[in-house]
């Protein structure tokens, strides 16, 4: 498993109520287990926007600096429709598109 630099934190309220961080240990993080496919990128023009299926269930998207840091390590659950088809930066938003289905016979 890949450990991804992120921290478990321990807080606590000093006499002046001031926070003090303690790290607890660093958490393991990696991909999830199944299949993670049908990548679909959007950009503002500067930052991105990746969605994918996710055998977790359903649809899962992260933010990805022009620097290619990863913003969600774990992804955002989106949705349960597994048929994402485009992301759309619409000036203020990022909007992801699905296939439901049917339609015209």
């Amino acid at each position: 498993m890949k450990t991804l630099g992120a921290l478990l934190l321990a807080f606590a309220l000093t006499a002046s109520a001031q926070v003090r961080e303690t790290p607890v240990a660093s958490a393991p993080l990696g991909p999830p287990e199944g299949s993670q496919d049908q990548p679909i990128v959007g950009s503002n023009g500067s930052d991105f926007f990746v969605v994918w299926s996710d055998a977790r269930g359903g649809t899962f998207g992260t933010r990805v600096t022009r620097d290619g840091e990863v913003l969600d390590k774990t992804g955002i659950h989106l949705s349960n429709s597994v048929f994402p088809i485009a992301v759309l930066w619409c000036g203020g938003a990022y909007n992801v598109l699905f296939y439901e289905g049917g339609g015209p016979t």
